[in-house]
């Protein structure tokens, strides 16, 4: 993976080492970033490539994490990606979703703007995740320059790699929209049909706060 420089294209890199903290030169260009698009979009997405210090395929058991290393619930988002959030939508971006730790994590509702922390898989054969098959399809419903509602249904994989959607209300799915309820504190998450609503449910709010 190529890090972008100032002469040479590649990925924006947002480095953190602790899980917690964020270079704070990444955190400037973060910002510079989503500042320059807000002018020049009616709707600014931010998407992140989450680290995934707790996997040992990739970096092996010894691998530090605030999260507790190999063995730690990588459902739960790690306090860099909620600052990395946070700041992001400070800057003025509408939506935040992360990816890359290999499963889905819970929602939050910041300043009136919605964040994915992680929405796993949907097709994915890289050898040494073939069990890491739970993911999201995720549903934005924009009116004009505005994010009216954000829903997701739970997927999966099945023997054939195949993604396949499912319902929240039993099952697997059920099981996936319970995975990021536990890590979605203050928000309610209603069901509407087969979706389970994270903004903009018929009732009002969704969030608890």
């Amino acid at each position: 993976m190529q890090i972008a420089t100032a002469t040479n294209p590649g990925v924006a890199r947002i480095l953190s080492f602790d899980g917690v903290t964020i270079d704070a030169g990444d955190l400037a260009r973060l910002k510079a970033d989503v500042a320059a698009l807000r002018s020049r979009a009616d709707v600014v997405v931010v998407s992140h490539h989450n680290r995934d210090g707790a996997t040992p395929v990739q970096f092996g058991d010894e691998q530090t994490s605030e999260r507790g290393g190999a063995g730690a619930d990588r459902t739960k988002a790690e306090d860099y990606q909620k600052l990395f959030a946070h700041t992001a939508l400070d800057a003025g971006a509408d939506l935040v979703f992360g990816h890359g730790t290999h499963t889905i994590q819970g929602t939050e509702i910041y300043k009136g703007k919605p964040i994915l922390y992680a929405v796993g898989h949907s097709a994915f054969d890289q050898p040494g995740y073939e069990d890491s098959k739970d993911g999201l399809v995720v549903r934005v419903l924009v009116n004009g320059t505005k994010i009216r509602r954000v829903s997701f249904v739970p997927v999966t994989r099945d023997a054939t790699n195949t993604m396949v959607m499912t319902t929240p209300v039993s099952g697997e799915g059920a099981r996936l929209a319970a995975i990021v309820k536990r890590n979605s504190p203050g928000l309610a998450l209603p069901i509407e049909g087969q979706e389970v609503v994270v903004l903009g449910a018929a009732g009002g709010p969704t969030s608890q706060r």
